[in-house]
């Protein structure tokens, strides 16, 4: 179920830093579009506000000043593999990045 929560209430998960960030090409494309449209997929969220799943989501969002964003509360017993589950599905990682993710997971 989608909810929404104040952008500033959110915070990053302490291991997210270990999820490689997004080009800056990537970025720019990708904020672009979250002004004109929007934020398409819900950021998903563990019941404390921990982002699990959609930082640069949550960045585009304060850098574009939306009061909300919409989330997703999802309860997972393993935070860390939950992240890095869905970064190595990510489509903007190369092969290396997916490679050593999939060795910490």
């Amino acid at each position: 179920m989608t909810e929404t929560r104040p952008t500033k209430a959110l915070k990053l998960h302490p291991e997210a830093e270990q999820i490689p960030p997004m080009l800056p090409d990537e970025w720019r494309a990708f904020r672009d579009d979250i002004a004109e449209r929007g934020i398409q997929v819900p950021i998903e969220i563990m019941p404390d506000w921990t982002i699990l799943d959609g930082r640069h989501r949550w960045r585009a969002a304060q850098e574009l000043g939306l009061e909300e964003v919409p989330v997703r509360v999802v309860n997972s017993p393993d935070p860390i593999a939950y992240m890095t589950k869905a970064a190595v599905l990510r489509r903007h990682l190369t092969t290396g990045q997916r490679a050593a993710l999939a060795v910490l997971y």
